[in-house]
């Protein structure tokens, strides 16, 4: 399968992954992260024994890619913090 058909996948499913977390009242990055661990190769070898969508080949291609996503998925969390709930959990 062509690389960049492999990235749209993982972007549309990804995406896809975030609503589902966000209509469970979950933060959207609980669902990039189950979403992701789906499509990777570690999951696939658990159910089938397969690659998965995303092989370790093309991981190492996507290095530079995914650690752009994994500043995103930083930035999207840090967003989510409330200051003042925090000072109050930490009373």
């Amino acid at each position: 399968m062509d690389l960049i058909l492999k990235i749209a996948i993982v972007l549309l499913v990804g995406f896809i992954g975030g609503k589902v977390a966000k209509k469970l009242k979950l933060p959207e990055v609980s669902g990039y992260l189950v979403f992701g661990l789906i499509l990777g190769p570690s999951a696939m070898l658990l159910f089938g024994g397969g690659e998965g969508l995303i092989t370790a080949g093309d991981q190492n291609t996507l290095k530079f890619i995914s650690e752009i996503a994994l500043a995103f998925i930083a930035f999207s969390i840090g967003s989510e913090f409330n200051l003042n709930q925090m000072k109050r959990i930490g009373k």
